[in-house]
């Protein structure tokens, strides 16, 4: 995985999971993988201090990630590389123009998403009701979005916790 390889060795002995995401973050012997915090969200979110707000609220909960890991793309995504640099902590960015992605199927967005999500031991989403002006609502278990197929893929297939904010509320 490509957050073992981005890790600061000064970063190593701080962040380490406090076990909410049910040990899932543990290697084969049993001891703790560093955290790798994935950031995922609507590319219409404008309020940074509120997501930094958030995030730090998420670190206080969980601890302190060893890397960050984002799509790329404005809003959310943005605001985690902002967060990452101001605070000193390695980021990751899987854009969907990277050339891996080019002809991936079944779009570069989700090939993108899903190398976010597997490069991350926990995911951070502030997804958003709508999307180009479609109303998606708040059942993101069902509902069509980029987000919301992304914390879909972490809780389902890559099996991370997920914890999220609709982007609407911090607004």
């Amino acid at each position: 995985m490509i957050w073992f390889d981005v890790l600061k060795e000064e970063y190593q002995h701080q962040a380490y999971c406090n076990g909410s995401c049910g040990n899932r973050c543990q290697n084969v012997d049993g001891a703790k993988k560093p955290i790798s915090l994935g950031i995922s969200g609507s590319r219409s979110l404008k309020n940074y201090s509120a997501f930094a707000e958030k995030v730090h609220e998420w670190i206080e909960r969980n601890g302190r990630p060893a890397q960050m890991v984002s799509g790329g793309q404005k809003g959310a995504d943005t605001f985690g590389r902002q967060f990452a640099e101001e605070n000193d902590i390695p980021f990751v960015e899987h854009h969907h123009n990277d050339p891996r992605y080019r002809y991936a199927q079944p779009n570069k967005y989700y090939a993108r998403n899903m190398a976010l999500v597997h490069d991350s031991t926990h995911l951070l989403a502030f997804p958003s009701e709508s999307s180009h002006g479609r109303r998606l609502g708040r059942d993101w278990e069902n509902t069509r979005g980029g987000t919301q197929w992304t914390m879909r893929y972490a809780q389902n297939e890559a099996e991370i916790p997920v914890d999220h904010h609709w982007a609407e509320d911090i607004e």
